[in-house]
């Protein structure tokens, strides 16, 4: 509860302590360390199973998200009882633009992997508006703060959230078909989630919702780069993260609009072998066998240009699709050496294989070989 969550806040940061009080400027480093170590403890929480304390302590970080309605930060609303909320709103970005994006991508993670969806879609919000302020602040230079900028880690997370709302939608809609006595077939936009993000509550908002993050996540990428040339430009030596699209945001992408976990995948060889006949069909027929779904085509094309393998399961939809050439300096490969030898993984033909990056590559005894324990007494 908020009582919890108050008690973890005081052991972390000092006594007396203040929300608003929260920045990342390098004058002092000890506040700094501070906000690390809540950093650090709302991933320590999500990774132990307990998810649930990462929403009481953005709720207490941020009180503004407790109203029932949210933080409007796109329109501001005329009735007369909510007036103060351009007030709240901009109280709100004040304090997001101090906790820094680390904190919003511990955050983001934490209320994803607990279902709360909604309160996920509030914070990703404000972590948007705040990113913006600070982004601004390098055409002015009147920050107190140094800017940043959202990694790529949490445009994958928003990605995984859609596509969880998505699942979600479409389980509801499959049970309220069989207590109707109608097909399981039935058109799951009819379904509203609860628990999901309120502009999200259906299917088919769920998957724009997604595909919306994914265009801002390139329009966000062309921002950062030229706030970077802004402050090379005016002397500066402070530079963030640029976020540039990796495996995991394909990966995201593609479950959002790919092979759902429903539908049934096909192994490697199978997807090569309707490749083929893919192939036979068009140059006996001239035209494609299919035609694949635009939001695909645009992650396809996406993850084209940025130097990406195709996974095969989706290679036969692209049949007699043009793909521009990829020059060789702009391709991607992945290095399978770390501190361990060689580490080998299982490729999905429905994903970009990714490597390990937490735990050890420990491999797996030979069946039937134990170890010998030896006591002496």
């Amino acid at each position: 509860g908020e009582e919890g969550a108050s008690d973890i806040l005081q052991a972390i940061f000092e006594q007396g302590f203040d929300p608003s009080s929260l920045t990342l400027s390098t004058d002092n480093p000890s506040l700094g360390a501070n906000i690390r170590t809540l950093v650090n403890y709302l991933k320590y929480s999500t990774a132990s199973g307990h998810p649930q304390v990462v929403a009481d302590l953005v709720l207490i970080l941020i009180p503004e998200l407790k109203s029932a309605d949210g933080i409007d930060l796109h329109r501001q609303s005329t009735d007369p009882e909510s007036m103060d909320r351009p007030f709240r709103r901009d109280i709100a970005v004040q304090r997001a633009l101090g906790l820094g994006p680390q904190f919003f991508v511990a955050t983001l993670n934490g209320l994803v992997k607990g279902g709360r969806l909604d309160l996920a879609e509030q914070v990703w919000r404000l972590a948007k508006a705040a990113e913006r302020a600070s982004l601004s602040s390098t055409e002015t230079d009147s920050s107190p703060t140094k800017p940043w900028a959202l990694p790529i880690a949490a445009y994958t997370i928003m990605l995984q959230c859609y596509t969880q709302a998505m699942e979600r939608a479409r389980r509801k809609a499959s049970t309220a078909a069989n207590e109707d006595g109608q097909t399981r077939h039935s058109a799951p936009q009819q379904a509203e989630c609860k628990g999901t993000a309120r502009s999200a509550s259906n299917f088919d908002d769920s998957r724009e919702m997604g595909m919306y993050v994914f265009r801002v996540r390139a329009k966000a990428e062309r921002v950062c780069a030229a706030a970077n040339r802004r402050l090379r430009a005016s002397g500066h030596s402070i530079s963030f993260e640029v976020p540039l699209p990796d495996e995991r945001f394909f990966n995201a992408a593609l479950q959002l609009v790919g092979t759902s976990r429903s539908e049934k995948r096909l192994p490697m060889n199978q997807c090569r072998r309707l490749k083929r006949r893919c192939l036979k069909h068009l140059f006996r027929t001239g035209s494609a066998p299919s035609t694949p779904d635009s939001h695909l085509l645009t992650v396809v094309y996406a993850m084209h240009a940025a130097g990406f393998e195709i996974p095969e399961g989706y290679q036969h939809l692209l049949v007699g699709m043009h793909l521009s050439p990829v020059m060789s300096s702009k391709r991607r490969y992945l290095e399978h050496h770390s501190l361990y030898g060689r580490y080998k993984f299982r490729r999905s033909p429905y994903a970009l294989p990714v490597l390990k990056m937490k735990g050890l590559p420990v491999p797996r005894k030979a069946k039937g070989q134990r170890e010998e324990v030896v006591c002496h007494i």
